[in-house]
């Protein structure tokens, strides 16, 4: 009802649950995901977008502070103040920004998140474990 009396019916789409073979052709074709979590356990949406390298707008809920610090997307408490002043400010922004969000948020996760990365973590890690390396810099004392 909101959406139809602001008349932005042409702009938002409210798309519900969608399976992995839809979910990612619903991300090509948005300029950008919110995710207003209240209570999130990891927030594989924000990943799912950024694969498909378009910018979100999540809350603190999700564990993805690194999204404000790099500013390639829009980190806010889960309040409806701050999720109408990022949607505002989101849609201020020319085209061509929000791509450059959605490129900047593609390459921090993969560099970050991407399963490749977790695989030589565990193999860092295991032989360690098995006395054939060195301890791993991520293992903290």
């Amino acid at each position: 009802n909101k959406i139809i009396a602001n008349n932005l019916q042409d702009n938002v789409f409210l798309l519900g649950y969608f399976k992995e073979s839809n979910k990612n052709s619903a991300f090509d074709v948005a300029d950008i995901c919110v995710l207003p979590s209240f209570n999130e356990g990891f927030g594989m949406t924000v990943l799912e977008s950024y694969r498909q390298k378009t910018p979100v707008i999540t809350t603190t809920a999700t564990p993805f502070k690194e999204i404000d610090k790099m500013q390639f997307g829009w980190y806010i408490k889960p309040d409806k103040i701050e999720l109408k002043k990022a949607i505002g400010l989101a849609l201020s922004i020319k085209k061509q920004e929000i791509n450059k969000l959605g490129e900047n948020g593609y390459t921090y996760m993969k560099n970050h998140y991407d399963i490749s990365n977790f695989n030589y973590s565990y193999n860092r890690l295991y032989s360690w474990i098995l006395g054939y390396g060195d301890k791993p810099e991520f293992i903290v004392d």
